[in-house]
């Protein structure tokens, strides 16, 4: 049996820059994150909702206050985040 280098969802459009931005900025409202990456919400939405499925990401819903949402690394979602820019720096390295 052949194993997957890197999961099907992280493969998925904005998945490393979801990661990315929470390693540089660190917990966010869910809409100031999506603001930072892009203009489709739907998607957006998908990629944090399979990457806390995959325990990357939590997603605390603030119970006072109607669709706000704050997304933040897991211990894991970290440890991916900082993989994900070590090799980003080896393969741009010439």
């Amino acid at each position: 049996m052949s194993k997957r280098l890197i999961s099907h969802e992280l493969q998925n459009e904005f998945s490393f820059e979801v990661l990315i931005s929470l390693l540089k900025n660190g917990e966010q409202n869910k809409q100031v994150l999506y603001a930072g990456i892009s203009p489709s919400t739907t998607t957006l939405g998908r990629r944090v909702n399979e990457l806390e499925e995959l325990g990357l990401v939590k997603v605390d819903k603030q119970p006072l206050k109607y669709n706000v949402h704050f997304v933040s690394l897991t211990d894991k979602g970290r440890e991916v985040a900082e993989k994900i820019l070590e090799i980003e720096k080896i393969l741009s390295q010439q």
